[in-house]
């Protein structure tokens, strides 16, 4: 099986641990999404840092709507930490800095993202 992978994807684990589990990882520039999976399977990658500033920048519904508009069965893949419980949590360090983050307010923010896009 193949998987196109985003170049900017390469600072994460995920390109490897597919490499290792025998997947052929084709790097390319994707301008939708940040792995194809098939023509219809795209994934949106998130870390929980990079979710939170993409939800509360509108990134994250555009992203969305693209991916809804060119993939029948688009995926957001939120990725948490290993070494963490999971859990999402009031505070987070982003960008070498704690940032104070409402947990409810970033699951409702996500809901919103799920239900205008049920795909």
């Amino acid at each position: 099986p193949k998987v196109v992978v985003d170049m900017r994807e390469f600072r994460s684990a995920l390109p490897f641990m597919l490499y290792q589990r025998h997947l052929v990882v084709d790097p390319l520039t994707i301008p939708v999404g940040d792995y194809v999976l098939s023509l219809d399977i795209c994934v949106e990658r998130k870390a929980i840092p990079d979710l939170i500033q993409s939800l509360a920048s509108g990134r994250l519904y555009q992203q969305a709507q693209n991916m809804c508009k060119y993939y029948a069965n688009p995926c957001l893949l939120i990725e948490f930490d290993p070494g963490k419980s999971f859990a999402l949590t009031n505070t987070y360090t982003i960008a070498r800095r704690e940032v104070d983050v409402g947990a409810r307010d970033l699951l409702g923010k996500l809901s919103l993202v799920v239900l205008h896009f049920p795909n």
